[in-house]
């Protein structure tokens, strides 16, 4: 405790040079902030906030996108579980992915069609407007999509490819990863793109206790191609896998790299910040104080100075970033993450913080005690 007083009292009596070193360390604490904002961001676009679909598509799709499913296909898969669990919620979907019309020039965008006869898009509610009716030319936007699209709001024209469409609505959903998407009726969807009467996908509403692989046994033998069954969750996070990998590699790679830049660079802040106090180290060290106990207060200063650093990175990440949006693409489709500085992100940037600055201070220790003999 007395070592702590004396770091605190120490710090508070070269102010000047305790900001500057504060100044040098929260620069790049906030970098690792923000990275570990995003890819948080990035994991929660696939947790649902209420009941968690199963979705069904052909097996050995890469994407949803890419599967199809007939109509017999769909009608025989949805009666035979209908038939095992009355009480089951379906909607068959189709998804394509089509540019829209930016003065920035196009953005790739996912259209999901859905049966506009079923009383209300699963998992979904209205922000905005109103839902499409069917077989119109009608579309609603995801909230965080619509962000990303300046120029588009309810009641005006929306280019989709060679084809125009009215925003009626903006919807959020439970799931985020369906906010960066566009909706709209699925027959109108097929007859635009030539879709025929094909779907990409179902997606089922069960009881928690069904399971992906009883639903998958019950209907696999009895359509026209293999399909597979799995939650909206293990589907989107398999989907997501190569690139949050990508993300988190990338984002560990820079932030590594800075990090290490910051154990030396914030060896040379402190050793010019302790090299100012020679006269004080050597007056210390002569009235009997130990090579140890200088070492533990210039440590525990180096600590408190990394603490201090990553408080003010994360509440500057967290002032600018923390609630924002930013748009990516993913699967040549814009994907809309939103930044997340949370407890995690906090804890590790203050580790990383603390424990980059005390490597720091011993560093500083070793050289400038061999320097000044201590």
């Amino acid at each position: 405790m007395e070592l702590l007083k004396l770091s605190v009292r120490n710090l508070r009596a070269r102010l000047g040079h305790t900001l500057a070193a504060i100044a040098a360390f929260a620069g790049v604490l906030f970098v690792f902030a923000v990275l570990q904002a995003f890819s948080h961001g990035l994991s929660a676009l696939w947790h649902s906030a209420g009941v968690e679909p199963l979705i069904l598509y052909k097996e050995g799709s890469q994407s949803e996108a890419l599967s199809q499913l007939t109509a017999a296909d769909v009608s025989t898969a949805t009666d035979l579980l209908q038939n095992r669990w009355p009480e089951l919620q379906w909607s068959a979907e189709t998804v394509i992915n089509a540019d829209v019309e930016q003065t920035s020039g196009p953005v790739s965008v996912t259209q999901r069609g859905l049966d506009a006869n079923k009383a209300q898009p699963r998992g979904a509610s209205l922000v905005q407007g109103r839902w499409f009716t069917p077989g119109s030319d009608e579309v609603v936007i995801g909230q965080q999509l619509l962000a990303q699209l300046p120029g588009i709001e309810v009641g005006q024209r929306l280019q989709l490819g060679r084809h125009r469409w009215m925003v009626v609505g903006v919807f959020r959903h439970e799931i985020p990863m369906f906010d960066s998407e566009i909706w709209l009726d699925q027959t109108s969807l097929q007859s635009a793109f030539n879709r025929g009467n094909q779907a990409q996908s179902v997606y089922l509403i069960l009881p928690a206790t069904v399971q992906a692989v009883d639903v998958q046994a019950l209907v696999n033998d009895k359509l026209s191609v293999p399909v597979k069954v799995q939650s909206s969750g293990d589907y989107f996070a398999t989907q997501m896998q190569d690139f949050k990998s990508f993300v988190d590699s990338l984002a560990w790679a820079l932030t590594g790299v800075m990090l290490l830049g910051l154990l030396f660079g914030g060896a040379s802040v402190l050793e010019s910040t302790f090299s100012n106090r020679r006269a004080q180290l050597l007056t210390m060290h002569a009235l009997g104080f130990s090579r140890r106990t200088l070492a533990g207060m210039l440590t525990c200063e180096a600590a408190l100075l990394g603490l201090f650093s990553a408080i003010v990175g994360v509440v500057v990440a967290w002032l600018l970033l923390s609630g924002q949006q930013i748009g990516t693409l993913h699967q040549q489709s814009q994907l809309v993450v939103t930044m997340q500085v949370d407890v995690v992100v906090v804890l590790l940037t203050a580790l990383a913080g603390a424990v980059t600055a005390v490597f720091s201070a011993w560093l500083t220790f070793q050289r400038l005690s061999r320097l000044q003999h201590l």
